[in-house]
């Protein structure tokens, strides 16, 4: 069983050729799926028997040179220990050893849905969404973070 297929979302509604997803193969979604829609071919990754993995979010790499040039990033739960942990993968090499491993304070809940986008993006996007929504706090915060980092 297989559900929550995602790919670049910068290429929604365009051609696009990797589509990533969980798999479900017995009681728990513990594999993840890259799909070539080229090649109708699939790589995977599967996790321990304690661990459930959530939707990925691909994040594209800053200079990035192909579509799946860039990063996965998945809610991973751990049964045993009834936490959670933000797993962070290579999309292009899509090798099973986490570029990082995350541990959050607490259990983020299945089935929780995300998207990635740029800080810049997101304030336009709220912006144009909540024309009231006041993004002054978060927009000098960002401008003083450039301003120290110079």
């Amino acid at each position: 069983i297989m559900e929550f297929p995602r790919m670049r979302d910068d290429l929604n509604t365009q051609p696009h050729r990797y589509i990533y997803t969980p798999n479900k193969p017995k009681e728990v979604f513990n594999q993840l799926l890259k799909y070539d829609m080229h090649t109708m071919q699939h790589k995977k990754i599967t996790l321990g028997e304690n661990l459930e993995i959530g939707e990925p979010v691909f994040v594209p790499r800053e200079s990035s040179q192909s579509e799946d040039d860039g990063y996965l990033m998945m809610f991973v739960y751990h049964q045993n220990t009834q936490q959670s942990s933000l797993y962070i993968l290579d999309a292009k090499t899509f090798d099973p050893k986490p570029i990082a491993n995350i541990q959050l304070p607490r259990r983020v809940p299945n089935g929780l849905h995300g998207n990635w986008m740029t800080s810049k993006k997101t304030l336009d996007d709220i912006s144009g969404i909540l024309p009231n929504a006041d993004t002054t706090n978060y927009r000098e915060r960002t401008d003083r973070k450039k301003k120290i980092q110079n």
